[in-house]
């Protein structure tokens, strides 16, 4: 037999095979470290300012504002990201973006060496923080689809969770610990983890090109809307995720918790932080050696129930052992329902829309955590932090439960399949879009060829 008819060597799903998917993973992590060290440090910094002039509740809705302030330019920006990002160089994107947070970690270094930095001037540096963000979300999503061949992507969705939950563990404990010692070091050492995940991306290079994207501004912004308004399966999976992560979200509250009701300072709220990551690696390090087969929908939405109950056992928790286990039993819950919702929207979205419909599932994540911040601020005025906490998962549980009932298709779901993404000039594969069969957006078993 000769070579040419041998039979062509199956393709590896291991992502790691591909170097430039390798230096873009080290990037994530570091970048993600940078920023969720940031997160740490801005609210506690809020907090305690806050705290010197003002009550509990006051102070917990002004570390609210803060996630306000950085989802007004991320509304303003996220679609025009998303075009962007389909558009120009991917990589130059997150160079620009990486580059502008760490000069806001410099800029956040010369504000805490003031013996009384004001709010005003954190705030607008959080806003500055979210414009970048906006751009880097969907450069994020769409570049993954170019580094590995489609048969490694729901494995590459898998480790780039890792990646992400990786920086979510390590950046709050760092920031936590730095905090007690100096804020201005804790954001030195942002700004170094931004920078370093800028010297990962400069050694990348990627060989494959997007095609040009016809159309112009308002139009091609508003394609990844209408791209996920015409799959109802798709609109039912990020709007749940919209709905829960807003009203279950409970990070805002934990500076007082961990100040005022636990009692555990700095380092405590640097754990409680990093506990929901923690639950969120381990599930997704589970989940890329042992996948999800079968009954994926219904996977998520237990996911999400289990999500919601954690986090009202938390608020009702008064040791702060209780408190990191449900923290990471929280993260372990949202940890399923996002690896199966990161999924759908990398395999189903041709590689032509991905920027831009990574971008409107972008601002899905960012405004349900940013908004929620804020809700947690000014429902903490009525209901105390405790009783926002409850609040909030008691929600969680209410709109998951409304979500079955109303999208039947969620809990038909059934098996993720990757399939080839189609050519950026070809039309969309009709089992990756089926309307009338929204549920055909997760593969199911066929015996045909």
């Amino acid at each position: 037999m000769s070579r040419d008819s041998a039979s062509p060597s199956p393709v590896s799903t291991n992502p790691f095979r591909s170097r430039p998917f390798a230096l873009f993973w080290v990037s994530r992590v570091l970048t993600v470290s940078g920023t969720s060290a940031q997160g740490v440090a801005l609210g506690w910094q809020v907090y305690v300012l806050a705290r010197q002039t003002h009550t509990v509740e006051t102070s917990a809705f002004l570390v609210g504002m803060i996630g306000l302030a950085q989802l007004v330019p991320v509304i303003l920006l996220m679609l025009f990201a998303g075009v962007a990002a389909d558009r120009y160089d991917r990589r130059r994107i997150l160079l620009i973006s990486y580059g502008l947070q760490a000069v806001c970690a410099g800029l956040l270094v010369g504000l805490s060496m003031l013996v009384h930095p004001p709010l005003v001037a954190l705030f607008a540096l959080a806003s500055l923080f979210g414009a970048a963000q906006a751009f880097m979300v969907p450069a994020n999503m769409a570049l993954v689809h170019m580094l590995v061949p489609s048969a490694a992507l729901p494995r590459s969705v898998a480790w780039n969770s890792i990646g992400v939950m990786s920086g979510m563990i390590v950046g709050p404990w760092l920031a936590g610990l730095l905090c007690a010692l100096s804020m201005p070091l804790t954001y030195g050492v942002v700004g170094g983890l931004y920078l370093s995940g800028v010297v990962a991306l400069l050694f990348l290079h990627v060989v494959q090109k997007v095609p040009p994207t016809e159309g112009r501004g308002p139009a091609l912004m508003l394609e990844g809307l209408r791209y996920v308004r015409s799959n109802p399966f798709v609109f039912a999976v990020l709007s749940l995720e919209f709905c829960a992560l807003l009203l279950g979200d409970a990070s805002a509250l934990l500076p007082v918790f961990a100040q005022d009701l636990l009692n555990v300072g700095p380092e405590g709220f640097g754990l409680l932080r990093s506990a929901t990551a923690i639950g969120t690696g381990l599930a997704t390090l589970v989940f890329s050696i042992v996948p999800i087969r079968r009954h994926a929908g219904l996977w998520m939405l237990g996911g999400s129930l289990l999500y919601g109950t954690a986090i009202s056992v938390f608020a009702l928790s008064q040791t702060f052992g209780l408190s990191l286990i449900m923290l990471g039993i929280a993260g372990v819950g949202s940890s399923v329902a996002n690896f199966i919702r990161q999924s759908i929207v990398q395999i189903v979205t041709p590689s032509h829309l991905q920027g831009r419909v990574g971008s409107v599932a972008g601002l899905c994540k960012r405004s349900s955590d940013e908004l929620s911040k804020f809700e947690s601020g000014a429902i903490v005025l009525w209901l105390g932090p405790v009783g926002a906490a409850l609040f909030g998962g008691l929600g969680a549980i209410a709109v998951t439960l409304i979500w079955a009932k109303v999208f039947p298709e969620l809990r038909k779901a059934d098996r993720l399949l990757a399939a080839p993404v189609p050519h950026a000039s070809a039309p969309p594969l009709p089992h990756q879009i089926s309307a009338d069969d929204p549920s055909s957006l997760v593969a199911k078993s066929s015996s045909s060829p």
